[in-house]
């Protein structure tokens, strides 16, 4: 069976004729950068597969992070790609951490298989953060492509990796839940725990975990992908 090699691209924002609706305008350069420099390494044959993760996160329209991300590479250019490269969308994730967990849902929803390795593209502060949430889904060879710097990134980068580690759910950090549930103003449910039954226990234990009741260390014991 060929072993195929999944790079993510974590959005940040929503693309709309034109306009780019983030919570962070000022930097959009990094995202339209971000976007090219998945597009390159999907083109040059360094991945087989791009998942564009990111959901209908934004009050001013309904449209996916995702699909605002493939309007925006259709108006820069990019969406000629290479012979057997794949380009996915999911549509659903709301943060960092499912960014990663609903696209390794997405590529089985497609290929029926999970990957031989993942990446992310992001910003370079993300890097301990994500390779911490990469542990605690059992990702395989994961790395991290990081584009995009920030001022003083690296008290940035400790402050998110230590909340990675403690509270991944955001079940202790009332703010950043509040702000969780504040993506959601289209109230849109993902589908992969009707994947199969597999993915119906993981996802029953991972709402469990959001209201206090687990912690990811059990939920792993029901990956799809280590049980599948």
């Amino acid at each position: 069976m060929e072993r195929k090699s999944l790079l993510i691209l974590h959005c940040y924002g929503v693309y709309h004729r034109g306009d780019f609706y983030t919570e962070h305008p000022e930097t959009t350069d990094v995202y339209r950068v971000q976007l090219q420099k998945s597009f390159d390494l999907l083109n040059n044959g360094s991945y087989d597969v791009l998942i564009i993760s990111g959901g209908y996160t934004k009050p001013q329209v309904e449209k996916s992070e995702a699909r605002g991300m493939v309007d925006w590479a259709e108006n820069l250019g990019l969406l000629r790609r290479k012979k057997d490269a794949v380009i996915l969308l999911e549509e659903y994730a709301k943060d960092s951490l499912e960014n990663l967990l609903f696209s390794m849902c997405r590529f089985f929803q497609f290929f029926g298989k999970f990957p031989y390795s993942v990446a992310s593209c992001t910003w370079r502060f993300n890097a301990e953060r994500f390779q911490i949430f990469a542990r605690k889904l059992l990702l395989p060879r994961y790395e991290v492509i990081a584009v995009g710097t920030q001022p003083d990134e690296e008290k940035i980068a400790r402050k998110w990796a230590e909340f990675a580690e403690r509270d991944p759910f955001y079940v202790k950090q009332l703010d950043s839940r509040k702000k969780y549930l504040a993506r959601d103003p289209w109230k849109k449910q993902h589908p992969y725990g009707q994947i199969n039954e597999n993915f119906r226990l993981f996802f029953e234990k991972i709402a469990e975990i959001k209201e206090g009741k687990g912690d990811v260390e059990k939920a792993q014991f029901l990956l799809p992908w280590k049980n599948p």
